[in-house]
């Protein structure tokens, strides 16, 4: 057994030696997440043991809350990419070794081609289609629907990591009343990526989505999309939207975290400060999570809060809080969803040092 584990890491070690180059020690980031969620998506039965080996901790919870292998694989990777520690060679050392990924073939690939794996190539049927943008619109949304005719929509959440939607974002549209089953949940994905998906918002993307193994996994819808006159079906642009000299929409900056930006799901959860110092704002606002709800004015009545209440229980205040702040986000509340409508929120309930930090930390 000692000597086995002495050949593996003389192999290991050949192996990191052979990508020791600045780019194997660049910091990743969460835009990385669409490219290495395909990459590892055989390994997702294993997502437990590859998150520990990445140092991601918490697997009880992102169980608990994923439930299935591979979205708890994409969500893992998330707190690895934030995590500040995210490299080629810290994963290229997961995937190979026994305790992590145990597929010594797939950290050989990934040393081989780690330089142009965060790149968009598109798989057979989607290689034919022609980059065609789609303008962000509800008609979009019930257009692709349309197309897609509830195939792949059991499949809504993978297809949203492929296409380079943020668990984050996706998680508030499976956890909302607002999306009722798998269809609506799809037609929220799509939302969610024309308005702040990662990858370019054409309709190769789209098939290369429901082709993938790792999103759709349907070739035949695949090969059947990839045939229409896509051009024909684009829908244009509402009056007054910006365009482009090709006569598309022009694509909007997406915007850093400011005072009148709307907070994630993830940065309410839990930030690291600069100083490696974690701040759970949720955890923070449930000892008085009722109280917050009133002053958040998204329940007048009290009836909202009274039914997470009774679904979450009173012994399960951050739960509470967590089912509330989702809602606010949605905006069921009167006010703007925004990072100056809490911060006013925190200092009025005495939690100023908890809206310094948020200032310091995040707004800055």
């Amino acid at each position: 057994m000692s000597m086995y584990r002495s050949r593996n890491d003389q192999v290991l070690a050949e192996l990191l030696s052979s990508i020791d180059d600045e780019h194997s020690s660049e910091q990743l980031g969460v835009d990385a997440l669409p490219f290495l969620y395909r990459v590892l998506h055989q390994l997702a039965s294993r997502w437990n043991s590859l998150s520990l080996q990445l140092s991601v901790s918490g697997q009880d919870e992102i169980q608990r809350n994923a439930r299935s292998a591979d979205i708890c694989l994409a969500v893992s990777l998330v707190e690895w990419l934030q995590s500040g520690q995210a490299t080629w060679k810290a994963l290229v050392e997961a995937v190979f070794r026994p305790a992590g990924g145990g597929h010594q073939v797939l950290a050989r690939d990934i040393a081989r081609n780690y330089r142009s794996l965060c790149k968009f190539r598109p798989n057979s049927f989607a290689s034919n289609v022609q980059p065609i943008e789609i303008v962000s619109s509800e008609e979009s949304v019930r257009l692709m629907q349309k197309m897609l005719n509830n195939s792949v929509a059991a499949r809504w959440y993978q297809m949203g990591v492929v296409m380079g939607v943020l668990p984050s974002d996706l998680e508030i549209i499976r956890e909302s009343p607002e999306y009722h089953g798998a269809g609506e949940r799809e037609a929220g994905m799509l939302k969610a990526w024309l308005e702040r998906g990662s990858l370019p918002r054409t309709w190769q993307v789209v098939v290369d989505a429901v082709e993938d193994r790792a999103g759709g996994n349907h070739k035949v819808l695949a090969k059947q999309i990839a045939s229409f006159p896509l051009e024909s079906f684009q829908v244009m642009p509402s009056p007054g939207s910006p365009v482009t000299s090709a006569g598309q929409p022009a694509k909007q900056p997406v915007s850093a975290r400011s005072l009148d930006s709307t907070p994630s799901l993830r940065d309410l959860t839990v930030f690291k400060t600069r100083s490696g110092e974690k701040i759970e704002i949720i955890k923070s606002l449930a000892p008085e999570w009722k109280s917050f709800g009133v002053h958040l004015n998204f329940d007048d009545m009290g009836s909202q809060l009274s039914l997470i209440e009774a679904q979450h229980g009173q012994s399960n205040p951050q739960s509470c809080c967590r089912d509330m702040m989702i809602h606010w986000l949605l905006g069921n509340g009167e006010g703007p969803t925004t990072w100056r409508t809490l911060l006013a929120l925190l200092e009025d309930g005495e939690r100023a040092y908890l809206a310094d930090c948020i200032r310091r930390e995040l707004l800055s």
